[in-house]
């Protein structure tokens, strides 16, 4: 089994490509409220949505403001006048109907269930998070699922790692027999790098990593990651 035996899984971008399944999910709502002439936005509603989340790890906004103002932000720059509560709901309903895995994400999954806890951890909003792991069949692979919104606390804070593991019974399992897998350095990375633990950064662009946020290990492929946890004299 190697060293650990309690993994923690992000799902957006990391195990679930998210960001088809939002722009899809965008597409199709502009669609529904007869607004296809505006698919063209979605690159703009990402750059706004991104900013606002990133305001929202660092504390300043809450979720339930960045849900409706990523919308509203976009919209009246166009002077388009919509129900943004209704627009945002039927906008998170539709990202379940598409459960686009990433790359060898099952095969992970299949390799990791049984022989280690596996608890899916989220920023995301709760009832989409869990319809989109359902949706996409994968729900059953976890122990334990959590979201900020259910522990009251959100990645990179330390406080929601330590909310699952008492969820879980696990408080007395010792963090270096802990590590996170995800995408985000500012997220995910930073908040292992928080609680302690060791963290595996996701990183299939090869992306350069300019910021002073140093994960465990850098992987291109979920598989390498079976690598790391079995200690195979893997280097990042």
């Amino acid at each position: 089994m190697g060293k650990y035996q309690v993994i923690f899984l992000d799902i957006d971008n990391t195990l679930l490509d998210f960001s088809s399944s939002e722009e899809k999910s965008f597409c199709l709502t502009l669609d529904q409220y007869n607004l296809n002439e505006y698919h063209h936005l979605y690159p703009l509603y990402k750059d706004i949505n991104e900013q606002l989340w990133i305001e929202f790890e660092k504390g300043t906004l809450d979720k339930d403001f960045i849900v409706i103002e990523r919308f509203n932000s976009l919209f009246s720059l166009y002077n388009l006048k919509i129900d943004l509560e209704r627009f945002n709901r039927d906008f998170l309903l539709n990202l379940a109907k598409f459960p686009i895995l990433i790359d060898n994400a099952i095969n992970l999954l299949d390799k990791l269930k049984g022989k280690y806890y596996l608890i899916a951890i989220s920023n995301g909003v709760s009832f989409a998070f869990r319809r989109r792991l359902f949706k996409a069949n994968i729900i059953t692979y976890f122990d334990n699922i959590v979201t900020s919104e259910e522990a009251g606390f959100s990645k990179p804070d330390p406080k929601i790692f330590e909310y699952v593991l008492k969820k879980s019974n696990l408080l007395d399992v010792n963090k270096e027999k802990c590590i996170i897998l995800g995408d985000s350095l500012s997220s995910d990375i930073k908040g292992g790098i928080n609680f302690n633990i060791d963290t595996c950064f996701y990183n299939p662009s090869n992306n350069i990593n300019e910021t002073l946020i140093k994960p465990t290990f850098v992987i291109k492929d979920l598989m390498e990651f079976i690598d790391v946890i079995e200690g195979s004299n893997y280097e990042s």
